[in-house]
Parts: C-alpha cells; sequence; structure tokens
C-alpha cells in the first residue's frame, strides 16, 4: 500500500487538542495509520514532558 500523506504534530503546542492531517483521497476502500511513538522529550530551554507522539485518532469520511 503506498503512502499517500505524512505530517508531524507539535505535541507541546498542540497539547489536549486535535489536529488536522492533510485530506487524502482513498480510491480502493481501504484505509491504514501508522503512527510512530518517537515524541521529542525536551528542547532548548529544557524537559517538555511530551513523551509519546500521538494518544488518539479519528478518521471521517465522506463521499
Amino acid at each position: 500500500m503506498p503512502t499517500l500523506t505524512g505530517f508531524s504534530v507539535d505535541q507541546v503546542g498542540h497539547r489536549g487538542q486535535w489536529v488536522a492531517s492533510p485530506a487524502v483521497q482513498i480510491t480502493d476502500g481501504v484505509f491504514a495509520g501508522k503512527l510512530h511513538d518517537r515524541g521529542k522529550d525536551w528542547n532548548s530551554s529544557g524537559a517538555t514532558d511530551a513523551h509519546h507522539a500521538v494518544d488518539a485518532v479519528r478518521a471521517e469520511c465522506s463521499a
């Protein structure tokens, strides 16, 4: 299955919020999501406590 899109989320800047991904068109009726847990828990100011790269995922489909 080819990759249709990819994006990153500033977890600290969007803590507790839903973040929209780019819209993709699916033509074969199959959707699969792949999540990477490589959160960065520090920056130049110190610890950010952003240990997880993702928490929940929601997909919405329309015709």
